[in-house]
């Protein structure tokens, strides 16, 4: 299992992103489909948080209209992955209902944590507990969908094996006119660390918030 490189939560560190698991059940229950190209897209729009300085998240991440409109044009063959890609997104996806600040599912939910999260990190700042206690609440989340649908992670397998990421990469590269070799890297970077794998058991999760059970005794009152 390859470590998760800070990337989420590890010691002292504060991240930001959204579990994938969720995303891929979001994604595949709105569609009604479960095609390759559509569970990679539901997972990639994270790759602007492992390269913020060269990924702007607003045209990759919170609205992908504009996107959505190029692949239909250009490469109808990979609408699915653009689809995929919208039902992520802030503007009409999972993200919409999770990550908005006032209403989010993980941020309201999550607030219900951060008390105990400040002493488990030792830190006093409102706006890391803000961010790290919605990390938590979305590991809870992917948590009870590996309990409930245990084949979400065969299927994410699949769907890895079965995608070529350097085509995903020339398209994103000449939708953007980001190099194709950064996005190429970043895109690896991402599924390097959210690969089923990594998420395929609590223990697994844990490596990513440490530790996972300390939300334990929450999950009831914050899920019902």
């Amino acid at each position: 299992m390859k470590p998760p490189n800070g990337w989420f939560f590890v010691g002292k560190c504060y991240n930001s992103s959204m579990f994938p698991l969720v995303h891929i059940y979001a994604a595949t229950t709105i569609s009604k489909k479960k095609t390759h190209l559509l569970v990679i897209g539901s997972v990639l729009p994270d790759l602007v948080w492992v390269n913020r300085d060269k990924f702007p998240p607003q045209n990759l991440h919170d609205s992908l209209d504009d996107f959505y409109s190029y692949i239909e044009k250009n490469h109808k063959d990979m609408l699915d992955l653009a689809l995929g890609m919208k039902l992520h997104s802030n503007e009409v996806g999972a993200d919409k209902y999770s990550h908005f600040y006032k209403g989010g599912y993980s941020y309201v939910k999550g607030k219900e944590l951060a008390p105990d999260l400040s002493k488990l990190v030792d830190s006093n700042s409102d706006k890391k507990m803000f961010d790290l206690s919605h990390n938590f609440m979305e590991a809870a989340l992917d948590l009870n969908l590996l309990n409930d649908h245990p084949e979400i992670i065969d299927l994410y397998k699949d769907s890895l094996h079965g995608v070529d990421l350097r085509m995903i990469s020339k398209v994103l590269s000449e939708y953007s006119n980001i190099d194709y070799e950064l996005f190429f890297k970043t895109i690896q970077t991402l599924f390097d660390v959210v690969n089923p794998e990594n998420l395929a058991s609590e223990e697994s999760i844990s490596n990513f918030v440490y530790p996972v059970k300390i939300i334990k005794n929450y999950l009831a009152r914050c899920l019902r």
